[in-house]
């Protein structure tokens, strides 16, 4: 059942996924608004995943290394955006967005542990 997969063992970094790669928010166990402070704080270009889908990173240099890798804790990328995530920039009629009415206070719960650390 499932994806036939060649590559590798077929799970983790050698899934075969849909192409769009990457990780949208700094922390991916914390349920908080990190996804929209990430998605506000840059400014993206269009570019290819590592597969070659379409999807957005950000022009900022200081975005390297801001989110973790989802298989390899000792990894970080810059974050990606799909083209769904840039409307909420872009099109007028999410302008409450931009204007930052979605801001609340961070979570206050503290992330769980990896699967297998402590």
């Amino acid at each position: 059942m499932g994806w036939s997969n060649s590559f590798g063992s077929g799970k983790g970094g050698a899934a075969i996924t849909s192409g769009i790669e990457g990780a949208w928010t700094e922390n991916l166990i914390v349920w908080d608004n990190n996804y929209l402070e990430v998605l506000f704080r840059y400014e993206w270009e269009l570019t290819k995943s590592p597969a070659g889908a379409q999807q957005w990173t950000p022009s900022d240099a200081e975005a390297q290394g801001t989110v973790p890798d989802a298989h390899d804790p000792s990894k970080r990328h810059a974050p990606m955006m799909t083209t769904a995530d840039m409307a909420l920039r872009m099109d007028p009629a999410y302008g409450g967005f931009r204007a930052g009415s979605w801001r609340i206070r961070p979570s206050s719960r503290k992330p769980s542990p990896r699967p297998g650390t402590s």
